[in-house]
Parts: structure tokens; sequence; C-alpha cells
């Protein structure tokens, strides 16, 4: 029987560019605006100077979003980069983020192609404070479970240290390859998951949830209108 919480979330992941006649964009729009929203907040609370750019939420791959009645309550944007091209290593994601000990690292461990994780997001109302799971671990696991599909050699997040994040990294088996790196004024870690070293996090509860979110999730990346499929 599916829980209480699994029924009231939906799981979707989402293009990180939709195509004209996007069939879901009034969802992507919503998740634009969380993004905007929240992580507006997260530079203005840690003193940063730095703005928010739009460009970081269009250079995304995919979205994976939890939805209540049409709100979305926790997001992660993913981006897939291959460290053997020159254009991809000199990505400004990689300059501005990633220390020469963290580069050295990867490639000391051989990785090549990665997929990041980033703008890991929960809604302050949906945090396990208030609703006694958290959601921040089931996205986590999503997030490693979307990564071994995509048959990548690793998933990156630079994973901050000061509300827990960086913890839970450590839970689900994340390799820090440099450490108290602050970034936009916020102390961070910046982590490696290797397939073969990812663990579940230690909860059946969170580990349930992630099966049941994961197994009814919904796949509209490619979504378009049918009368545009056929006209094409």
């Amino acid at each position: 029987m599916r829980t209480l919480l699994e029924r009231a979330l939906q799981y979707y992941l989402l293009p990180g560019r939709p195509p004209v006649g996007f069939s879901h964009q009034a969802l992507y729009d919503e998740a634009y605006r969380f993004w905007k929203r929240f992580w507006t907040e997260v530079l203005q609370k840690n003193g940063s100077a730095e703005q928010l750019n739009g460009d970081d939420f269009r250079r995304q791959d995919c979205f994976a979003v939890l939805v209540h009645s049409g709100k979305i309550v926790a997001l992660m944007g993913y981006t897939f980069f291959d460290l053997a091209s020159a254009a991809d290593r000199e990505h400004s994601y990689f300059r501005h983020f990633y220390t020469p000990k963290a580069i050295g690292e990867l490639e000391s461990l051989g990785i090549r192609r990665v997929m990041t994780v980033e703008f890991f997001s929960v809604d302050p109302e949906w945090r396990a404070g208030r609703l006694g799971v958290s959601l921040g671990a089931v996205m986590g696991e999503l997030a490693l479970r979307f990564a071994v599909s995509q048959d990548v050699d690793a998933a990156l997040g630079v994973v901050r240290s000061d509300n827990g994040v960086a913890y839970l990294a450590r839970q689900l088996g994340g390799v820090m390859l440099d450490q108290d790196v602050r970034i936009y004024e916020t102390p961070c870690d910046l982590a490696a998951f290797l397939p073969a070293r990812i663990r579940r996090f230690p909860s059946a509860q969170i580990n349930r949830l992630t099966d049941q979110f994961w197994g009814n999730r919904i796949d509209i990346r490619s979504l378009v209108p049918t009368e545009r499929k056929e006209a094409v």
C-alpha cells in the first residue's frame, strides 16, 4: 500500500531546456520560480553579493522535482559532462566551483563521464523538522538512482556543510574531493559518488519512499503535443 506521503507527492523528471510546445511548460515555469526564490534567499541569508544567474537554470540537462498539488516542494538539477573534453573541463561550472585539488582527485580516479547534482533545494515547509522524514535524503537517493541509470562514472556535487547536506553526502557513500571550500560565502565540500561506492541511506522509511517515488516517476523530458509530433 502506498504511504500517505507517497500519495501526496509526485516525482517528475523535467527537461532542462524544454522543446517548443512542451506540454508541461507550466510545471517547468513553476520549477524556475521555485529555484529563483529559494536560491535568492540562500545568497541573501549568507551575505553573498553574487547575483543568481538564470543561465545556470537553463544549462541543466534535467530537473528532478517533487510536486504537491501543483507546487514544487523539492528540486535538483542534473548536467552531464565529459571530462575528456577540453571544452567541458573548462566549463564555467568547473572553473568556478572545483579546486585544482578536486580536479586532480577526479583525474586520479579515472573519472570521465559525470553527472553534476546541483541546486539541492527543499521547501522549508517540507523539511524533516516539520515533516518527520527527510525529503533531502529521499532526493539524494533518487539523484544517485538516476545517475546509475545513466551509466556515468560518477555523480558530482558541491554540498553545503552548514546545513547537513555534506553529512548526507557521506551517508550515501560520497567521496570528498576537497573540503571547507567557500562558495558564495557558504562553506562547502566537493563530493563524488562512484557507482560502486554508493550506499543507501540508513533508514528503511527513506529507502521505501525512494523506491516508491522512483517506481512511480513521471519522465516528461521529451513530451510535446501530439499534433506537433505528427507535423514534424
